[in-house]
Order: C-alpha cells, then sequence, then structure tokens
C-alpha cells in the first residue's frame, strides 16, 4: 500500500508542480518587474466580488482567463490553465462576458490562483454573459429588491444563506460571527448541500437508487450554479459525487474515504485549493465530524438527551478539528462558539430552505417570495441575537489558545458534573482573565484612544468638556468605548472628514450619549458618505457646522481645543484625507489628533504646529509621514490608531519617524488611555 501511494502521488505532485508552473508564463512575471501597460481581452469567469475600501469606496474585482495578453504591445504565450485577477472592473460584469481593457499589473501572491493581478485603467464589456449567471443577477436583482425594507439582519443574512453572498451582512454582525464561529452560515457549504439531498431523497424516495441519485446530482449542479463555486462547496460536491455513485449502485460508502477522495481529486485538479483557507477550513471541520463527531455524540447521549448530544457533539467536534487552521490567520475567538452552534442550529434547515425558496421565487412570484421570508426573518433575527449576545459575553474575543482550553472545560461540564468541574471552571476563567488583554479604562482617565480596529476614534474631557474626534468604522466599538469611559453626553463631536473608517460608527456613538455640538470637515467627499452622516445627524435631531482653521472648542474657564487644519486649497478641494480636520486638545500636555492628512500637509503645518506631548499619527501610521513636522511637535507619547488591515499599516518608516517618541498601537496594546497624573493604560506591558 506504501508503494501504490508513492506511485499515485509521485507523478500527482510532478502533474501539479508543472500545472502551476504553466499557469505563470514568463511574460507576465516579467511584466510586473519591468511595470508597463497591460491590454487584452478576458473572459470573467464567476461571480463579481465586491468590497469596499476603509475609506468608503467601492471596488469590485474577479478572477479571469485571458483570451489574449499584450505586455507593451508584444504578445502574452498563453496557457490553458493561465488565471488573472481583474480589479476595478464594472461591478454589473457577468460569467462569460469579455472585457477587453487596458490596465497596470502587480504581483499576486505565491498562494493566488492567478498569474497577476490587472487593474483595470479602462474597459469595454462584451457579450451578455452565461446563461447561469444571468438568471443568478436576476436572482439577486429581485431579492434585494425584496429585502430592502426588510429588518437589517435579513438583508444581510438571507442573502449569505440563499446565494452565498456574505457581503451584505453590516460590518458588527459579521464580526460578532466570526468571533462566536459562526460565519460558516454565510458561506455555502456541505450543510446546505446535505439540506437539499436530504429533501429530494424525502421527495423521491429510495426505490429506484440511480434515478434519486441523478435527481440528487442535479440539485447540487444547480445549487452550485446559484452560489458559485466557492472552495468550500468544491470540497462539498466533491464529496457528493462519490456517496451520490455509491447511492446509485446501491453500494455502502465511508465518510472518511469519500472525505480522502474529495480531497484528492480536488487537489489534482486546483492544486491552489490545497492553499485556500476555505477549503482547508470545510475538509477540516468534514473530518472532524465523521471522525470525532459520532463517537462524542454517543458518549454524550449517555447523560444529555440525543438531540442536545447532537447540538453540542458537532460543533465542538468541527472546532477542534478547525483550530491548527484557524490559528494561521486569526488570533481570537470564543469559548461560546460551540454554545452558539448549538442554539441556532434548529433554525438553520428552515432558514436554507426558506431563504432558497425567497431568491428562486423573487423574479416569478414575489408575492410567495415575501411568504417565504417571513420564517427567513425569524431565523435571521435568532441567530443576530445569538451572535450578538454571546459576542458581548465574558470569554469572547479571548485568544484562540484560552477560547480552545475554555471550550474544553464547557464541554467537560456537559459530560461530567463533579467537585473537579468547579475548579475547572476557575481555571477557565484565570486562564481568559490573563488573556484577553483587553485595557481596563481607568476612573481618572483624560483622553482615551479607543481600539476600533481599523480606523480612529478618540475621547478628550478637558475642563468641564468632552470631546470626542471621529467614531471608527461600523462596528459597535466606538459606542462601546464611549459607554466603557462612563460617558452620557459628548459636548463636542469632531468628524475630520467622512471616510467610513472615521464616521461609520456614528449611529452607535449617537445612541450612547448625547451630541451637542458636531464640527465637520469642509470636503464633503466621498458624497455618499456625507449624504449618510447628512441623513443619521438629522434623524437624531442634531446639527453640525463645517470646522475651518483657528475654530475654538471652549470649556469652563476658555478656549480649550482648535482646529489647526485644513486651509488654502486643501479646504476647498475634493481630497478627504487633505481636507481632514486636524485637532490641537489642551490636555495631558497637548494633544495633536491627525486624522488622514498626509506628508505634504503635514510639511505645510511644520512651521506654525505647536509642540505637544502626545500625538495621534496620520493615517493609521502609514509611510506618508514628515518628519520635519514629527520633529517640530517632537511628542513624548505617540499613538497609533490601527487594526487588522492589508496596507502594511503601521510602516516601518512611520515607526522610524518617530522612533525617538514612545509608541503605542491599539492593534497590539487594545484602547490606550492617558490619566490625569500622566499615566498609560493600555493591554501592553511595555511599548510597541
Amino acid at each position: 500500500m506504501v508503494a501504490l501511494a508513492g506511485a499515485v502521488a509521485i507523478p500527482a505532485g510532478m502533474m501539479c508542480s508543472l500545472h502551476v508552473h504553466a499557469s505563470r508564463p514568463d511574460e507576465l512575471v516579467h511584466a510586473v518587474e519591468t511595470g508597463g501597460t497591460v491590454t487584452g481581452r478576458v473572459r470573467v469567469l464567476g461571480r463579481v466580488s465586491h468590497s469596499q475600501t476603509p475609506w468608503g469606496e467601492s471596488s469590485c474585482e474577479v478572477s479571469g482567463v485571458p483570451v489574449d495578453l499584450n505586455v507593451r504591445n508584444s504578445p502574452v504565450r498563453l496557457s490553458r490553465s493561465t488565471r488573472v485577477l481583474l480589479q476595478g472592473l464594472p461591478c454589473e460584469a457577468l460569467a462569460g462576458q469579455v472585457l477587453s481593457f487596458t490596465g497596470t499589473v502587480a504581483q499576486s501572491g505565491p498562494e493566488d490562483r492567478e498569474a497577476v493581478r490587472v487593474r483595470i485603467i479602462s474597459g469595454t464589456l462584451e457579450g451578455s454573459g452565461n446563461t447561469s449567471a444571468q438568471f443568478v443577477a436576476r436572482v439577486d436583482t429581485a431579492l434585494t429588491g425584496l429585502l430592502k425594507h426588510k429588518p437589517v439582519h435579513a438583508q444581510g443574512l438571507v442573502p449569505g444563506v440563499a446565494l452565498g453572498d456574505d457581503t451584505r451582512a453590516t460590518l458588527e454582525l459579521t464580526d460578532a460571527m466570526k468571533v462566536t464561529q459562526l460565519t460558516h452560515l454565510i458561506a455555502v457549504s456541505g450543510g446546505h448541500i446535505s439540506i437539499v439531498t436530504g429533501i429530494v431523497i424525502a421527495i423521491v424516495g429510495r426505490r429506484n437508487t440511480p434515478i434519486t441519485a441523478a435527481i440528487c446530482l442535479g440539485s447540487v449542479v444547480a445549487l452550485v450554479l446559484l452560489v458559485g463555486a466557492q472552495a468550500s462547496v468544491i470540497r462539498a460536491v466533491l464529496m457528493s459525487v462519490v456517496v451520490l455513485s455509491a447511492l446509485a449502485v446501491g453500494r455502502s460508502t465511508q465518510a472518511v474515504a469519500a472525505l480522502c477522495a474529495a480531497i484528492t481529486a480536488a487537489a489534482l485538479v486546483d492544486p491552489w485549493l490545497a492553499l485556500s483557507y476555505g477549503f482547508l477550513l470545510s475538509a477540516s471541520a468534514t473530518a472532524g465530524i465523521v471522525m470525532l463527531g459520532g463517537p462524542l455524540r454517543r458518549a454524550l447521549a449517555k447523560r444529555v438527551p440525543a438531540p442536545v448530544a447532537d447540538a453540542i457533539a458537532i460543533p465542538f467536534a468541527a472546532q477542534m478539528a478547525c483550530l491548527p487552521v484557524l490559528a494561521l490567520f486569526s488570533d481570537e475567538g470564543s469559548v461560546w462558539g460551540v454554545l452558539a452552534n448549538a442554539v441556532i442550529a434548529p433554525v438553520v434547515a428552515p432558514l436554507t430552505v426558506a431563504g432558497l425558496s425567497a431568491a428562486l421565487l423573487s423574479p416569478f412570484a414575489p408575492q410567495l417570495a415575501e411568504a417565504a421570508l417571513l420564517p427567513a426573518q425569524m431565523c435571521t433575527w435568532w441567530i443576530d441575537s445569538v451572535a450578538r449576545e454571546l459576542a458581548n459575553w465574558p470569554g469572547s474575543g479571548v485568544s484562540l489558545r484560552a477560547s480552545a482550553i475554555g471550550t474544553v472545560i464547557l464541554f467537560a461540564i456537559a459530560y461530567w458534573t463533579s467537585p473537579g468541574v468547579v475548579v475547572g471552571i476557575g481555571v477557565c476563567a484565570l486562564v481568559l482573565t490573563a488573556s484577553t488583554g483587553v485595557a481596563h479604562i481607568p476612573k481618572e482617565w483624560v483622553v482615551i484612544q479607543c481600539d476600533v480596529g481599523q480606523g480612529s476614534a478618540l475621547i478628550a474631557r478637558v475642563d468641564g468638556v468632552t470631546i470626542m474626534v471621529d467614531v471608527g468604522p461600523e462596528s459597535s466599538d466606538a459606542k462601546t468605548c464611549v459607554e466603557g469611559a462612563g460617558i452620557s453626553q459628548i459636548d463636542v463631536l469632531v468628524l475630520s472628514h467622512d471616510h467610513a473608517d472615521h464616521v461609520g460608527g456614528l449611529a452607535g456613538v449617537l445612541e450612547a450619549a448625547a451630541v451637542t455640538r458636531v464640527i465637520r470637515s469642509p470636503v464633503r467627499e466621498p458624497a455618499a458618505n456625507s449624504a449618510w452622516v447628512d441623513q443619521i445627524l438629522e434623524n437624531a435631531g442634531v446639527g453640525w457646522e463645517t470646522g475651518t482653521v483657528d475654530t475654538a472648542i471652549t470649556g469652563e474657564s476658555g478656549p480649550v481645543a482648535q482646529i489647526l487644519w485644513p486651509k488654502g486649497s486643501a479646504a476647498t478641494g475634493s481630497d478627504p484625507n487633505a481636507g481632514s480636520l486636524v485637532v490641537d486638545i489642551d490636555v495631558a500636555g497637548g494633544v495633536i489628533v491627525m486624522a488622514d492628512v498626509g506628508q505634504e500637509e503635514q510639511e505645510a503645518m511644520a512651521a506654525t504646529v505647536p509642540a505637544s506631548s502626545v500625538l495621534i499619527m496620520a493615517h493609521h501610521g502609514s509611510s506618508s509621514q514628515s518628519e520635519r513636522f514629527a520633529n517640530a511637535v517632537a511628542p513624548t507619547l505617540t499613538l497609533i490608531s490601527v487594526g487588522e488591515n492589508t496596507y502594511g499599516h503601521p510602516s516601518d518608516r512611520a515607526l522610524d519617524v518617530y522612533g525617538f517618541s514612545r509608541v503605542f498601537v491599539t492593534s497590539v496594546c487594545g484602547t490606550i488611555s492617558l490619566t490625569d497624573n500622566g499615566d498609560v493604560v493600555s493591554g501592553c506591558a511595555a511599548d510597541h
């Protein structure tokens, strides 16, 4: 068997290596190294992915098969396996359409299926797309129209379950679902295929197994066309093919053997799946369920009712099996992940059936689709409530190691009832407390740099006045920070500019505290974001004013803060970053909040900026920093408000420019507080 395995594995590995090499033509690799314009025609593959930059601008990308490519007017020899990632293409593009374009190329990662990334400068779409893509677009448009006036949780979760579209859910709900291990609900996987095939078998029966298997396979293919060939779907489909083939010939099948065959086939056909987190998580979760789920379920069933044993054992086995993969890209989890999956388990199948029914009926029978949305909406409310509630419990947002230990202890509680359980709970509590890294906000705080991820939100109180500068991205982080600081009244709220990572949390902050005065940038871009802020403030009955240089904020005994920027063309231009409000607050030896101004604006301020003890570094620690400005301010303490990102923030250059200062970073230290006696309170034991 070892010899046979080697005889298969070695040629297979060689085939994969040749396949990968052929997919990256030397001309394209050379084009990345030397630069230059790329022209050509590319056939769109799959569904366009919609994304939004932290500053609120939409962008679309999709993988494509080159029909022809020219680098600096020289044709590139292409293989059938060559793929390129098209970025910035029209969002209405459909699979099967051909994009004629001019663009620039950039390096793709070694783990990427695409040979290069192409940034579209200009392009036109040809053709109408595949029939299936047109149908899915019609379904998506109709379903979106029906969900327009539904609750936010339904707007986000129903498309996720029905179409595999995980971009509709709010950032707050997405974060809560990530923490509580519920994101598999909006990534179509084996669960969806099991439900669909189960319904087909229940309707058709098993009398004629070949016909039943064929109908099931057709249903699975139809589901894939509807939701797209996601990595988890590919794994589930290949495993289903093995199982359905066994059903067709009247043979039993082993789940482990079917899974191994599916993984091997997938890696041979598309070697890049071996590097896909989605594929690895799907395969790991399935392996955990089929290998550990059964024994754990049988053991638990001896002590608790069978349905309860199922609800606990299956998510526990899946979560434990996924831990090694999760550790590659995540550093936090929750001890309540198994509980969350157990309590939402009863609504998963009804939501899947109702969501798919609503989606398929929406273009043809909107009244029936509306009826199907009623039970779906009830299910999404339950999932939303569970995710948000458990994400706020102690034990959520802890390190992955702590969450794993806590989960094992909680599982033991479900199995044993003894004095040892009390000890286990105590150990779990100690581990979690030591692992959270969440800083306590002291009562004597004067400045709080809230940890809001990739965004910014700062609170200061001076001379009887509470000032807040920016409210972070769309999440509950800024609201939680305000509530944690014990603030019920914000006297002055400064919105430095209207990029989403600085204004997205506005609604939550307005819920947490009453706001008296709002100061905004004179640059009202992006227009959609500005209009959204206008509406939120209008709904809350809060007026606003435009800030200009020397706009003052007054405390009980005189001025306590003023606007230092923008001025000149920056105040009348269209660049939101250049027009960001820079605020100087007279507290803790002086605090200057730089928002997102760039190096050019910092140079313009360098001659007049006052020296200050504390600086909130510009643009989350981007490389666009002025050494002249840094030396003029000469802060003893520099804070960087930043979260997980793909922009390289904080950059090495930014850290070098402020190397003379003590630097604290929210992505490492969490919320950072300054007290009235000069202490720095954060989740860091030392500067970072």
